[in-house]
């Protein structure tokens, strides 16, 4: 009974040995885990803030164009074109209408 009862002792510190190793084990994956993670939310906070950067660009871009095209427009006020105006000659000497070359 005696050896029994050591071969079960035995067994059970063999078996706390391996529970505690696959402890370790995963606790060090955890750790790994949360390094990565950290990793990631720091490269996606950084492609983030570029991409409000450029979002800032792009709307303020679109304001100067859109500034640019008003002005444009308002210094054009009303323009008249004359049928002589229309022809031109073209380089073979073939005379066409503008825009249907």
């Amino acid at each position: 009974m005696e050896t029994t009862i050591t071969e079960v002792e035995h067994q059970g510190e063999t078996f706390f040995s391996d529970v505690q190793s696959k402890l370790a084990e995963l606790e060090a994956a955890l750790q790994k885990a949360k390094q990565d993670m950290a990793c990631l939310l720091k490269e996606y906070q950084e492609v983030v803030n570029s991409k409000l950067g450029l979002d800032v660009k792009i709307d303020t871009y679109g304001k100067l164009l859109k500034g640019e095209e008003s002005r444009m427009y308002k210094g054009v006020g009303s323009v008249s074109i004359c049928k002589s105006d229309m022809w031109h000659v073209a380089p073979t000497g073939v005379r066409s209408l503008l825009g249907y070359i």
